[in-house]
C-alpha cells in the first residue's frame, strides 16, 4: 500500500509447454528516489525515458525527455480529477503519484447516458476523484473520522493518504527493505485536520519511531479519559445505590460521577505527562 514500483512486466504461460515455463518480458522501468522520478519504456534495443515533474503533493504535471523538452502536461482539480486528456502522459502514475497513487486502473460503467466512472488505486481502497470520496468504507472504521468515505477531511491541497486509511502516519516499504514513515498532524479532534509534517526513513530490521504526542493529542486523550471515568463512575454508583432505594441511587450516581470524573482526569494526566 503506497509502495514505490520498480517495473511493469508481461507474463505469459503457454498451456502446451510441458515444463510450464513462465515467459516474463519487462515493459516499463521506474526510477525512484523520494517518489517516481522517471519512467522508461523498454523497447529492445531502444529505451525511451520520460522524466516526471510534480507539484506540492507530487502529482505529475509535466513530463520531459532526456533533452529537457516537454513531452506532455496535465492539470488536476484539488481532488485529483484530471483536466485534459490523462492519456497524453502515457503513465498510470499521475495524481499524487509520488506517494504511490495509481490512476485509471479501474473504469466502471455509469448509469445509462452518463460518462464512465474512473477510479484510482490508493493504498487499501479505491478513490473516485471527480466526487472527492473513497468508494469503499475506511478499513480502520471511525478511527479515521466519522465519515467512512471522506478523503483527507476535504483538505486535498496539503493532505495525502497513501495507505487509504487516514491515520496519524503511514509506512512505505521500498524494494531494498527501507521503511519510510510519513507523519501527519490530526488536529485537536482528528477530524478537521490532517496535514503532512515530516518523514523518517529507517534501514531494514528497524522500526520507525512512534508518532509524537503533541499537546492537542494529549489534551484529547485526557478529555476522553475523564469522560470515560465519569461515565463508569456514574453507572457504578447508580447501580450500587439502587440497592438502598431511589434516593440512594441518585446520591450514589452523583457521588460515582464526581469520583469517576476526578479519577479519570488524574489518570489521563498521569498517563500523558508522567512517563
Amino acid at each position: 500500500m503506497g509502495e514505490m514500483p520498480y517495473g511493469d512486466f508481461d507474463m505469459l504461460l503457454t498451456d502446451n509447454d510441458p515444463n510450464y515455463d513462465l515467459q516474463v518480458d519487462e515493459q516499463l522501468r521506474y526510477l525512484t528516489a523520494s517518489g517516481i522520478n522517471a519512467q522508461q519504456t523498454v523497447v529492445d534495443p531502444n529505451t525511451i525515458t520520460r522524466y516526471f515533474h510534480g507539484d506540492l503533493i507530487d502529482s505529475t504535471m509535466l513530463t520531459t525527455d532526456p533533452n529537457s523538452a516537454a513531452t506532455a502536461s496535465l492539470a488536476y482539480t484539488a481532488f485529483g480529477e484530471p483536466i485534459g486528456d490523462p492519456n497524453e502522459l502515457n503513465t498510470r502514475y499521475q495524481y499524487a503519484d509520488g506517494y504511490g497513487y495509481e490512476s485509471d486502473l479501474l473504469t466502471l460503467d455509469g448509469v445509462p447516458g452518463s460518462a464512465p466512472i474512473t477510479l484510482q488505486h490508493v493504498g487499501a481502497r479505491w478513490y473516485q476523484p471527480d466526487i472527492g470520496r473513497f468508494v469503499q468504507r475506511d478499513l480502520i472504521g471511525i478511527r479515521g473520522g466519522f465519515n467512512l468515505y471522506l478523503y483527507c477531511v476535504n483538505n486535498p491541497l496539503t493532505c495525502i493518504d497513501p495507505a487509504g486509511l487516514y491515520w496519524d502516519y503511514d509506512d512505505v516499504l521500498d524494494k531494498k527493505g527501507f521503511v519510510t514513515r510519513h507523519y501527519y498532524d490530526r488536529g485537536w479532534t482528528g477530524l478537521f485536520k490532517n496535514e503532512y509534517q515530516y518523514s523518517v526513513t529507517v534501514p531494514p530490521g528497524k522500526l520507525p519511531p512512534a508518532p509524537p504526542r503533541t499537546p492537542d493529542v494529549r489534551c484529547v486523550a485526557i478529555i476522553k479519559s475523564t469522560a470515560l471515568g465519569a461515565d463508569m463512575g456514574f453507572g457504578l454508583g447508580l447501580g450500587i445505590g439502587a440497592f438502598g432505594g431511589p434516593e440512594a441511587a441518585i446520591v450514589g450516581g452523583i457521588t460515582g460521577y464526581v469520583t469517576g470524573f476526578v479519577t479519570g482526569f488524574i489518570g489521563g494526566v498521569v498517563t500523558e505527562f508522567i512517563e
